[in-house]
């Protein structure tokens, strides 16, 4: 074997790369990043929070990335924010809060509406339908899944993603409060379980996780 050559995996799970056999690759990101940067165009889903999409080299590249932090935080906040601005579909998966009230937070920070508002019945109903509608449009591609009621199987979850994602070119999926899920996972009886490997994270504390999807 030379220097340039990979090294076959005896399995699915390892690939062994000597660094030089990582030079293609490297060529054609760098002209991605090239082309990115020159177009102002970025190569995938974005935080849309500027400083931080610059931190992150311009895009949330593939693979997973943990937001963590104690209760109360804002992490659920941070993810939904960026699902719904991410610049690209977004399926976002959640194990704790239902659909309805997700939407809720995204209509109260579109339309800067205090959230009690939108649960107290203050508002008449047409108004608070049209906030609704304005949170709506302005996140078109962006997806609710409920995993509040058990286990979301890892095939259901990619199933849901390849609809989500249809023909775009790159898919964001957030897992928020991934330790619900898990600990649903250890509810479901081992006939009905699959393996939950690579399909969430978990820490200490309360975790929302994103993971950008591209070819």
């Amino acid at each position: 074997m030379t220097a340039t050559e990979l090294i076959a995996p005896t399995d699915d799970s390892l690939r062994l790369s000597p660094l030089a056999a990582l030079l293609t690759d490297w060529e054609i990101e760098a002209e991605a990043a090239r082309a990115s940067y020159e177009s102002g165009t970025p190569r995938g889903p974005i935080t849309n929070l500027p400083h931080l999409d610059r931190h992150l080299g311009g895009f949330l590249c593939p693979g997973l990335h943990v937001v963590h932090g104690a209760p109360g935080t804002g992490k659920t906040a941070l993810a939904l924010q960026i699902a719904a601005e991410c610049g690209a579909p977004a399926l976002f998966v959640s194990c704790e809060m239902r659909p309805l009230e997700l939407m809720r937070r995204v209509t109260a920070r579109v339309t800067q509406t205090y959230l009690g508002r939108l649960k107290t019945g203050e508002l008449p109903a047409a108004v608070s339908l049209d906030l609704a509608r304005q949170a709506a449009a302005s996140a078109p591609r962006l997806v609710l899944a409920d995993a509040t009621h058990g286990y979301a199987k890892p095939e259901r979850i990619l199933d849901a993603a390849e609809g989500t994602r249809g023909k775009a070119p790159a898919l964001l999926i957030v897992m928020d409060s991934v330790h619900y899920g898990l600990t649903a996972a250890r509810l479901t009886p081992p006939s009905t379980k699959s393996s939950t490997r690579g399909s969430c994270s978990c820490a200490p504390w309360p975790t929302a996780s994103t993971a950008p999807c591209s070819p």
